[in-house]
This record gives C-alpha cells, sequence and structure tokens, in this order.
C-alpha cells in the first residue's frame, strides 16, 4: 500500500475476526458475579473482559504461537505507561522465601499491552505471618498512563494478573475448577497523593485455603486475580469508576473521576487479616514466595480522553474514548512499518454542504449528527496491511438504528459504508474494507438500504451522536 497522507479507514483483507465488547453496566451488591473465564456468566456484572480476540476464540492468547491468529482486543484504547511506585513486601535479590526472583521484580513488566504470558509479570510479594503482626506493609504498585482514564457506562479499565484455573483437588485447598490466584485492592487517584480504593466483596472460604489453595471466582468482586490470565487464556478485571461517584474525595473534586492518572493495587495477604467493603476476610493462596504475592501483568485503559496517538510498527490496535456513555472508537491495524502519530479530528469541511446533493441522501430528510477524519500522517503499510474500524457504544442507545447512517466521503460524492459484523448482545460493530474514507459523516434519517449497510449505525453513530449533545 502507497505512502499516505489520506484520511483511511480501510479493514484489513482477513478473514473476519470475532472482536469482543465489554460494556455491561457494574453496580455493587449481590452477585452474581463473574467465573473466571469469559461466556460462562455472560450476565455477570463483573464479566471479564478478554485480552486477545480473534479467529482463535475470545481470550485465546497467541503466546509463542505464531499460527494463532488473535490479537490484542481492540477495546482498549491505551495501557500503562510508567511505573509510578513499586514496593515488594518481599526482597527483590533473590528467589527465596522471603524473596523475589529478580526476573520477577521487573515493574516495567506491567507496562503496555496484555500478553497473555504469564511469566511476563511483576510480583508484589506476599508477606509471612511475622511480618504481618509486625505492620509491615503489603506489597504495592502504583502505574500512571499517558493519557487519563476516564468515566464512562461500564468498565472503564481493566487489570491482569496471571491467575489459572486449577486441575487436581489437594489435601493442600487446591479445588479443580477453582481459580490459583492471588487478589489486590484497587486505589484510583488524580494527583498521586489522595487514592480511593474502589470497594470490594469476597464471600468465598472463611478460613485460609493455604499456599497452594484456590478460591471461587463467583464469590469475589472487584478484587484484581479473580480472572485468569496464563496458559493459554487471556481475561481481564474489569473495573468501573462509577462506583466511586458518591465518595467524599469526589464530592469536593479531590479526585476527578474524569482525570485518572494513577492506578495503585495492593496485595492482599491471603491470610484472613485483611477485610473487604464489608468487613469480610479474604483468604488466598497463601503464603506464597519466589514469586509471591500477585503478579501483574498489564493495565488496560478502555476509555481515555485525547485525539493524537501513537501507532506501534507491526499490528496492534489503538482507539479513542469519550466520557460517559458518549462510546469509543477502536482501530485495529495490520502491516504498519514504522511508529506513527495517528489523529482524529472532527470535520467542518465544505463537502458536508454536499450531503444532501447526491448518494443515499439524495431528496432525503437528514440530520447530521457528526463528522470525522483520521489523519495518518505519513505511515506506510505493507501490501497486506490496512485496518479494521470498531465502533463499541453503550446500553443507553434509543431510537430506531436502521435511521443511523456513516458515510464517507469519496472526493465526488458520498457513499454508504457497510459492515462486517454487528454484535448487539456485546455492543460491537466491525467495518467491511474501506478505502480512502475521508472524511466521514453520521446522519440520522430514513434511508431503505440492504441490511449490510443500514446497520452500521448502531455503534458508532450511537457513540457520535450522544458525544455532540
Amino acid at each position: 500500500m502507497q505512502k499516505s497522507h489520506a484520511l483511511i479507514l480501510a479493514a484489513l483483507a482477513l478473514t473476519t475476526p470475532q472482536a469482543w465488547a465489554y460494556n455491561g453496566t457494574e453496580t455493587i451488591g449481590d452477585g452474581a458475579y463473574s467465573s473466571a473465564i469469559g461466556g460462562e456468566t455472560l450476565n455477570a456484572i463483573d464479566r471479564p473482559i478478554a485480552g486477545f480476540v480473534g479467529d482463535a476464540g475470545e481470550g485465546g492468547a497467541p503466546l509463542t504461537d505464531t499460527s494463532n491468529p488473535n490479537y490484542v482486543n481492540p477495546i482498549f484504547s491505551g495501557w500503562a505507561t510508567a511505573v509510578f511506585e513499586y514496593t515488594p513486601s518481599d526482597e527483590t535479590t533473590f528467589y527465596g522465601q522471603n524473596g523475589i526472583g529478580p526476573w520477577f521484580a521487573d515493574p516495567g513488566l506491567a507496562l503496555g499491552p496484555v500478553t497473555g504470558d504469564n511469566f511476563h509479570i511483576v510480583s508484589m510479594g506476599d508477606r509471612h505471618a511475622s511480618e504481618i503482626a509486625a505492620s509491615v506493609p503489603p506489597g504495592s504498585l502504583t502505574v500512571t498512563f499517558s493519557q487519563a482514564i476516564t468515566n464512562g457506562d461500564g468498565a472503564d479499565f481493566a487489570v491482569f494478573e496471571n491467575g489459572f484455573i486449577s486441575d487436581f483437588d489437594t489435601g493442600g485447598g487446591s479445588v479443580s475448577g477453582e481459580v490459583f490466584g492471588e487478589l489486590t485492592f484497587v486505589e484510583v487517584s488524580s494527583n498521586g497523593t489522595n487514592f480511593l480504593r474502589l470497594p470490594s466483596i469476597y464471600t468465598g472460604s472463611t478460613e485460609p485455603v493455604g499456599a497452594y489453595g484456590t478460591f471461587d471466582a463467583t464469590e469475589v468482586y472487584n478484587l484484581v486475580g479473580k480472572h485468569v490470565n496464563a496458559y493459554g487464556q487471556s481475561w481481564g478485571t474489569p473495573f468501573d469508576l462509577q462506583v466511586l461517584a458518591n465518595e467524599q474525595l469526589v464530592l469536593d473534586g479531590v479526585v476527578d473521576l474524569n482525570n485518572i492518572q494513577y492506578v495503585r493495587l495492593i496485595d492482599i495477604s491471603g491470610d484472613g487479616s485483611m477485610t473487604d467493603s464489608l468487613g469480610n476476610p479474604i483468604y488466598d493462596s497463601w503464603v506464597t514466595w519466589g514469586s509471591g504475592g500477585a503478579d501483574i501483568e498489564a493495565f488496560g485503559v478502555i476509555r481515555h480522553f485525547g485525539e493524537s496517538q501513537t501507532a506501534t510498527a507491526g499490528d496492534g490496535a489503538i482507539g479513542w474514548g469519550w466520557n460517559t456513555s458518549n462510546g469509543a472508537v477502536r482501530i485495529a491495524y495490520k502491516g504498519l512499518t514504522a511508529d506513527t502519530a495517528f489523529n482524529l479530528t472532527t470535520y467542518d469541511g465544505p463537502a458536508l454542504d454536499l450531503l444532501g446533493e447526491s448518494g443515499p441522501l439524495h431528496g432525503v430528510a437528514f440530520e447530521l449528527l457528526n463528522a470525522w477524519e483520521l489523519d495518518l500522517g505519513d505511515a506506510n503499510f505493507d501490501t497486506d496491511g490496512g485496518f479494521i474500524l470498531f465502533g463499541y457504544f453503550d446500553t443507553a442507545f434509543v431510537g430506531d438504528i436502521t435511521d443511523l447512517h456513516l458515510l464517507h466521503w469519496t472526493g465526488l460524492n458520498w457513499e454508504q459504508v457497510g459492515i462486517a459484523e454487528i454484535d448487539m448482545d456485546n455492543y460491537l460493530l466491525q467495518s467491511v474494507l474501506l478505502h480512502d474514507a475521508s472524511p466521514f459523516a453520521i446522519v440520522r434519517a430514513s434511508v431503505p438500504e440492504p441490511t449490510t449497510l443500514v446497520l452500521l449505525g448502531v455503534g458508532v453513530l450511537t457513540m457520535w451522536r450522544r458525544k455532540n449533545r
């Protein structure tokens, strides 16, 4: 594909991948809480988010198998970019009962996209009984982001720990089918000084489960580590900032839920000495050592503000997010030959005056909801490279979806854009192959069109419509 300054939304010339979107509204209260793997408890309020999507199936991590066609879930618009603080409870100079092996003590391994590799982690350390009695602080990890996380409808970010499903029952507390994982609290801050802890619930075992013990994920809510991310399965635990809306620091403006710059994890010593938001003691695999405590792999951002984003050479995903019910745009790309800054901006050029002059809107009453263009700068792609446009929206959609349309300007006239897939259950759409879509517009109109042309409005149009309110 030739060098382009064009405003391109060209889809990958590949078999249509299966994609996953999470946008369910989270609430705190009685279950049901999700199991450790996506797809098993679809109606759970904390349904996990797949780290990878594609033809190999939701949550299937490619690892080193190059034949696995999955790619990082484009629902994630960003990842942790810097370590603000790393304070493990164990020494990081040796592998042993009170030490973390140096290969598990690099907090930089928690930055960037999820890998699904259960050894690509940083450990937080696990306190022994004597350390707990001596009030040694639990291990903690705080990361920052290039763009702030914002509060929307449903999950705003997710954290990946390297828990896995136990295959056997033992006298040491392991129960087949349950999670071997290490749990952490989650805290957020706008200024790096004042943090708020997200509320959590644990209704599992009422006594220690042992060093190799397991827990039932459906009895855990809002704690990192309840979802698996190891041995070919990759699922992140979602977190919704809205559960903090009535906290005093939020009401006072000290913690701005639309400007979360810091996420801090606090390791839970699974002996029952630490409790959930209701005062219930928490038990998980304890005591662990060598890579003791929670093992953190990645922090994925679902919603944030910002226009310019850098796409890394090769294959990947980027996205733009907006606050509350405005939805988000994600782009999966393939074959980018060099790192390139992409920019999404509002379009208000003269082509908008021609919307009703030709094409599907000719002679039809319509309402222009919004118009955008994507600037790829000096992007180069290989011969198989290109883009798929994903639209994510939320449960607040109202109205007739067939009255919403996405069109792009060809340079001569406006043409309607089709889709390859739409999933109303997961609030997702995925574009068909597009070329030189510059600019594109979102309209409301009663235009009889084939189904594959009409339905694209369901997601992208919905979210951009709200942004203009």
